[in-house]
């Protein structure tokens, strides 16, 4: 498994993610997102333990309702539940999101909207967490909803090398 640069999605948000979204770090995340294997979270958490700073908020991206009653537990907040019992943080369920969301994986995402309610108003700043990044469209709808909050950087357990006007490489990103 590849260690993934970071990346800057919409010209503000850093991406900071454990592995690049090929090969096994892939297959892992799928059997992570399908099938409950929590194999992938500590080995991401490893990596993403040291940029995440001590005592933050970690806020996950959430899965749709129909997801989470077909798939069971939620990937992003595994995920920023290790992070937050390694870091001294706390994890806050900040965001809401629809019944249910078409499938993505292969369509075409310029046609999805991606829709999040606030749950509540964070007084500070917090670590946006998912399980997977792609185009950064969905991390982007998240951070809006929280508005006038700032995301200090997303965290994913991977990142794809999507084509995307989105994606810009950080300078000097960590690799």
């Amino acid at each position: 498994m590849r260690r993934a640069r970071d990346r800057l999605i919409g010209g503000h948000l850093t991406a900071v993610a454990a592995f690049e979204h090929n090969g096994v770090a892939a297959r892992l995340v799928h059997a992570l997102k399908y099938s409950g294997l929590d194999i992938l979270v500590p080995l991401a958490v490893e990596v993403l333990e040291p940029r995440a700073p001590a005592g933050s908020i970690f806020v996950p991206v959430p899965r749709a309702w129909s997801r989470l009653v077909r798939y069971g537990g939620d990937p992003a907040w595994r995920i920023a539940a290790e992070l937050a019992r390694r870091t001294n943080g706390q994890v806050v369920h900040g965001l809401r999101r629809e019944i249910h969301t078409p499938r993505r994986a292969g369509s075409n995402r310029d046609q999805v909207k991606w829709v999040f309610r606030p749950r509540l108003r964070l007084k500070r700043d917090y670590v946006l967490v998912d399980d997977v990044l792609t185009t950064g469209r969905t991390a982007l709808a998240a951070a809006q909803a929280l508005l006038p909050a700032r995301a200090e950087f997303v965290m994913t357990a991977t990142s794809a090398h999507q084509v995307s006007s989105l994606f810009v490489p950080v300078a000097g990103g960590h690799q």
